[in-house]
C-alpha cells in the first residue's frame, strides 16, 4: 500500500510531507502537524478494533467524537463505541483511503472498509473520517457511513396493552432483528429489509420458539427525525407486525 499523506497543498505555511532522506531541522516544525500517512494510521485503528484493543484505540479519538459503527449504527459517543464492540466484536479492514478535504488543523478521507462478524454479518462499505489535530497527532472527531439510510439503527416502541415495549434493530447490510418479550438475550423474529423513496419492506425470515412466522412482506412510509421515526402503514398482511408498527418510535442504543 503506498503511504497516504495529507497533500502538499494545504492552508498557510504548513507542509505536510513524507520523509524521504535526512534534512536540516526546522524551528517551525515543532508547531507543524507532523506528516501522517492517514492510510497506515487507519489500517491500525483496524488491526487494534480487531484485537478489541479498547486502550490502544483511544488515543485514536479526539475530544468530541462522534462514531458510528455497525453496533452503533446512529452514532454514538467514544465510551458508547468501545461498550458495543465489547459486548458484539467484529472485524474490521481498511483500505482505498484517499483525502478528500484538507488544512493545517483538520482533514476527511474516504475509505473502503469490510467489516465481519460470524453468522451476524459481512459488510463492505464506504467509510468517512473527520481528522483534527489535537494533542500533537491526528485524532479521529466524527466517523460515519454515507451510504446507510436514516432508518438504520435501534428503534423503540411500547407493546400492546399487557404486552413487553419492542425493539426493533434495523441493522446495515439488509437485515433486522425484533425484540417482543421482556427476555431480550434473543430475537423472537428476524428477517431482511430494502429501503427505497422513504419506504421499509420488511419480510420476516425466522420466528423463535412458539411465535408463528408470517414472510408476508409489510411496507411502511418512515419519516425519520434525529430521536424518532414514525412508521405509517402502506401495506402489510401480516396481523401481528400490522397491529404494532404503526405509530412513533424512539431511537435508542
Amino acid at each position: 500500500m503506498s503511504r497516504l499523506v495529507l497533500p502538499a497543498w494545504v492552508a498557510g505555511s504548513v507542509l505536510l510531507l513524507c520523509a524521504c532522506g535526512s534534512r536540516e531541522a526546522d524551528p517551525l516544525d515543532s508547531a507543524r502537524p507532523p506528516a501522517v500517512p492517514l492510510d497506515a494510521r487507519l489500517a491500525r485503528f483496524a488491526r487494534l478494533h480487531t484485537m478489541r484493543d479498547i486502550e490502544g484505540l483511544r488515543p485514536f479519538f479526539a475530544t468530541g467524537a462522534f462514531l458510528h459503527s455497525p453496533m452503533v449504527p446512529r452514532g454514538g459517543n467514544v465510551d458508547a463505541y468501545l461498550r458495543a464492540l465489547l459486548a458484539e466484536p467484529f472485524n474490521m479492514r481498511v483500505e482505498d483511503t484517499r483525502v478528500l478535504t484538507a488544512d493545517a488543523k483538520s482533514a476527511r478521507t474516504r475509505s473502503r472498509v469490510q467489516m465481519f462478524s460470524p453468522a451476524r454479518f459481512s459488510l463492505d462499505e464506504r467509510m468517512d473520517v473527520q481528522w483534527v489535530f489535537e494533542g500533537g497527532d491526528w485524532r479521529i472527531v466524527r466517523l460515519e457511513f454515507p451510504d446507510w439510510p436514516r432508518i438504520v439503527g435501534v428503534w423503540k416502541r411500547a407493546g400492546l396493552r399487557g404486552e413487553p415495549g419492542l425493539e426493533l434493530r434495523i441493522l446495515p447490510g439488509g437485515t433486522y432483528l425484533i425484540f417482543a418479550d421482556k427476555d431480550r438475550s434473543a430475537p423472537g423474529f428476524r428477517g431482511t429489509w430494502s429501503w427505497a423513496n422513504g419506504a421499509l419492506t420488511l419480510s420476516d425470515s425466522s420466528a423463535l420458539g412458539r411465535a408463528a412466522l408470517d414472510g408476508s412482506p409489510g411496507v411502511y412510509a418512515v419519516v425519520t427525525t434525529r430521536s424518532t421515526a414514525e412508521f405509517r402503514l402502506l401495506a402489510d398482511d401480516n396481523r401481528w407486525r400490522s397491529a404494532r408498527f404503526p405509530g412513533i418510535w424512539t431511537a435508542g442504543q
